[in-house]
């Protein structure tokens, strides 16, 4: 094995695996953590936070370039990933983070657009991969489940922030609301009273605690996502839903605004309570590339509470109750998002430090594990005694030892031996 093999060794899955993709989409997150941020910049120095989020964006655009060479020289492995429901939304994430990298580096570029609808078609693949391979294999919702179906409600995002076509953000939002209300209940209630009965008994296998792991901080994403998207939506001035079709437009979609929060809200305090009552399986874990799951849902959990306590004033992603009112109970729900949003950044800032350390620690015991392979084999080469020195105590193994076997006569017969032996013919 080479040095240059240690880099890309299609059986070693510590460098640059899967969740790669979703460190990418956590940069993407922060990022527009910081956007969002800025909104308000007599809270935050300006250039600070302008020069942190370009490095959060082409930091995650690394990142996701890192991965895709690895899955083009591994091909073969990238498909049989796509066989496997737990690595199928690492492959989500990918196509979330380039979707958010469209909307940060091809904004004023025509490409934009095909970008756009390309990763959409992407992304019902997926979903149809994902739900085919979950049915075939008898997984039932549970919160890895998120990226591969929930993430159409980045496509609104992307697809209002770039002005896309009213259809694409109707549907995806749409699509993104239907999933939510059938999956995330399931979710929440598998992720509260655990497997059941039956299925234990049928597979011995199985946990009765579902996402006994850090899987788990991925299930505030779906309602937190879908908070981000209605506050897109709304910045847009479109109306996503039927029944906000009549004269009192603001109020069904501030009433619709509430609703989701209220959910989001819900859910993120399930998420933490799941969290803590896992933690020693996930101390015991240590950490690892999984990680990322911690950091996209909580950026969208950010997010949607800077859009609904109206962290920009006039944001017109946020009620109108809370839109231009300055009081201090609504200045201290800010200053609590505010806290929150800046918390995140620093947890992905972390998350990300992490994770780089442990690719860097990867690499060099792979390259390490080269070297000493190589220099046994130069060892072993240069080896010029016998096949066996009973002088030294010990066997010693030559070079050519295979050859030396085949080219070593026949033991004689045991007639030829008698006619060997003096004594033999003596007798």
């Amino acid at each position: 094995m080479t040095t240059q093999d240690a880099w890309w060794p299609p059986d070693n899955p510590h460098i640059c695996p899967p969740p790669t993709l979703g460190f990418s989409l956590a940069l993407c997150g922060a990022a527009n953590v910081i956007h969002e941020l800025l909104g308000s910049s007599s809270w935050f120095p300006k250039v600070l936070l302008e020069a942190i989020e370009i490095a959060y964006t082409w930091l995650a655009f690394s990142l996701f370039v890192a991965y895709s060479l690895r899955a083009l020289v591994h091909w073969r492995v990238a498909i049989r990933d796509l066989s496997t429901p737990r690595i199928i939304p690492n492959y989500a994430a990918g196509q979330m983070a380039l979707l958010f990298l469209t909307l940060r580096l091809l904004r004023t570029s025509d490409a934009s657009a095909i970008s756009v609808y390309a990763l959409s078609t992407v992304q019902l693949i997926l979903l149809v991969l994902f739900l085919q391979r979950c049915w075939t294999t008898s997984t039932l919702p549970e919160p890895f489940w998120n990226p591969p179906t929930i993430n159409c409600a980045v496509t609104t995002i992307v697809a209002a922030g770039l002005g896309m076509p009213d259809w694409l953000v109707y549907w995806s939002f749409r699509l993104a609301l239907f999933l939510q209300i059938t999956i995330v209940p399931i979710e929440c209630y598998r992720v509260m009273f655990g497997e059941s009965g039956d299925r234990l008994l049928a597979d011995p296998s199985r946990q009765k605690v579902v996402a006994n792991n850090i899987s788990i901080a991925l299930l505030q994403a779906p309602c937190s996502l879908n908070v981000v998207a209605w506050g897109a939506i709304r910045r847009r001035g479109l109306h996503a839903l039927p029944i906000c079709g009549g004269n009192d437009t603001m109020y069904c979609e501030d009433a619709i605004g509430h609703f989701l929060f209220a959910c989001a809200l819900v859910v993120v305090v399930l998420t933490g309570r799941s969290l803590w009552l896992r933690r020693k399986s996930i101390h015991d874990a240590g950490f690892s590339p999984a990680w990322a799951a911690t950091t996209f849902p909580t950026c969208s959990s950010a997010i949607a509470a800077l859009h609904y306590t109206g962290f920009s004033e006039g944001d017109l992603a946020s009620p109108s109750l809370l839109r231009h009112n300055r009081s201090p109970p609504f200045t201290l729900l800010r200053v609590i998002a505010a806290m929150f949003a800046t918390t995140t950044s620093v947890l992905v800032l972390t998350m990300v430090f992490l994770f780089l350390r442990h690719q860097a620690r990867a690499i060099y015991n792979a390259t390490r594990y080269s070297e000493s392979q190589g220099a046994s084999m130069a060892s072993l080469s240069s080896l010029e005694s016998p096949v066996c020195t009973p002088a030294k105590g010990h066997v010693e193994l030559r070079a050519d030892f295979p050859e030396a076997i085949s080219r070593a006569p026949a033991f004689p017969t045991k007639s030829e031996a008698a006619n060997l032996n003096p004594i033999s013919r003596s007798v």
